[in-house]
């Protein structure tokens, strides 16, 4: 391509050559879009041009290259993560945006992608610049070119904290009920052995009347 251009680089000199680099430049365009259309390149860059349409979703949304680098994410999770855009998380490695605790990329699950199996939801807590913790649930998968080989992943998250906060309200709602259960069943217990009380004066009165009938009767 450059010794094709060589011709126009000399035209800004006076030279009259007749100017040859588009159709290099054009051949080479055709060949590189062949390469990449031959691996499976092409898959990940069409994938990427969803860019504009992901921008508009609430919930997490990563690319990650097959390094565990982080290729995108959207603009909602990169200002949770205190970014502007996801300019400046690009290249970072994606599990330093997680808990230590809870990665996203392990060896295990791209395996797993590559034979095709379906991972179960993933629960992470994702790393924000205020301290908190933003717990999310993730759905994994692959990005595969035409020859079944993986080209990168997808993981697209929800935050679960407002369902979190209502499984708690409910749990507490529960144990309140259990505490009210408890609470009946001892008094239930306390009115029993009352009752039982009552039945053994009952039964001791009954004695001390037919005593007193008994000794009536002598007399």
């Amino acid at each position: 391509v450059a010794f094709a251009g060589s011709p126009d680089f000399l035209l800004g000199f006076g030279l009259e050559t007749a100017p040859i680099s588009g159709l290099a430049i054009s051949y080479f365009i055709m060949v590189s879009f062949l390469l990449f259309n031959r691996y499976g390149l092409t898959d990940f860059f069409q994938y990427m041009g969803l860019e504009s349409i992901l921008q508009f979703s609430k919930d997490p949304i990563f690319l990650i290259r097959i390094d565990g680098t982080l290729q995108y994410v959207n603009q909602e999770t990169a200002g949770k993560l205190g970014q502007k855009s996801s300019t400046p998380l690009e290249g970072k490695p994606v599990n330093s945006l997680f808990s230590p605790y809870t990665p996203l990329f392990t060896d295990e699950r791209v395996e797993s992608l590559q034979l095709r199996r379906d991972l179960p939801a993933l629960e992470l807590r994702l790393e924000t610049p205020s301290g908190e913790a933003v717990p999310i649930r993730v759905e994994l998968s692959g990005v595969f070119n035409k020859r079944n080989e993986i080209l990168g992943l997808v993981a697209i998250g929800r935050d679960i904290r407002e369902e979190i906060r209502k499984e708690e309200e409910l749990l507490r709602i529960n144990r309140s009920f259990l505490d009210k259960i408890r609470e009946v069943e001892e008094r239930t217990g306390e009115l029993t052995e009352a009752n039982q009380a009552l039945k053994g004066n009952r039964t001791a009165m009954l004695n001390i009347l037919e005593d007193m009938e008994e000794s009536h009767s002598r007399l």
